[in-house]
């Protein structure tokens, strides 16, 4: 019977001792991984669901990562971003007049131009010379630039000597001549260029690129020397 009881409440006596002694197991890398896992998770159960939902709540996270794997992915955001700003512009001045209607008419597309110019400067008078293209963002797209030329030199080449030669000085919130023309770009150079919205198009006049704005017909902002030659 002795022997029993002891049987009993031996381990009992045991065990706290044993346990203090032993303490918490120190946490191992695997540990440590499958808890930054679970905060992720954690994390987003509390996004809100659904497509519509989750995806902008997810964008600065997928644009954060995007940057770091890539850090000329972030001059070209900025690009963006300041064109974005510029295009708010353009449809708050737009948004003043009367849309023009479907036309062949040149006086009323010039018109319209004019009016729309008009409505935009008021708003943007202060704009100058690298507004957009600032010093960083001009340098990543003479690298883009670049390497469209080692890739299609002679393709491009070609395209531009098929158009009329512009020669032409300008600035900031200038009218594009109606004189002059647009000369076109080069297919596989444009394709080497961040996309712009259906308000904006890029020219080149010479070795610049001009960004103008199509409706207004107005230089939004132009990069000196962005073609190597």
């Amino acid at each position: 019977m002795t022997r029993l009881l002891l049987g009993l409440f031996f381990p009992a006596l045991v065990a706290p001792g044993f346990a203090a002694q032993v303490g918490t197991p120190p946490v191992n890398e695997e540990a440590s991984s499958f808890k930054i896992h679970n905060d992720g998770v954690q994390e987003y159960v509390k996004l809100p669901k659904g497509p519509r939902a989750s995806l902008p709540a997810l964008q600065p996270m997928m644009d954060a990562a995007q940057t770091a794997a890539n850090p000329d992915a972030a001059l070209v955001q900025e690009f963006q971003e300041r064109v974005a700003e510029y295009v708010k512009i353009h449809k708050a001045a737009s948004a003043k007049l009367e849309a023009l209607r479907s036309t062949v008419s040149q006086e009323k597309i010039r018109h319209h131009q004019r009016e729309l110019r008009q409505a935009i400067l008021t708003q943007r008078s202060g704009a100058v010379e690298g507004d957009i293209f600032t010093p960083e963002i001009g340098a990543e797209f003479r690298r883009l630039i670049g390497i469209a030329y080692q890739g299609g030199d002679q393709h491009i080449q070609e395209s531009l000597k098929r158009g009329e030669p512009v020669k032409l000085k300008f600035r900031v919130n200038q009218e594009y001549p109606d004189a002059k023309p647009l000369q076109n770009m080069p297919s596989s150079l444009l394709l080497s260029l961040p996309p712009l919205p259906a308000e904006l198009e890029y020219r080149l006049v010479g070795r610049d690129l001009v960004l103008r704005d199509v409706g207004a017909n107005l230089i939004v902002d132009f990069l000196r020397r962005a073609t190597p030659r």
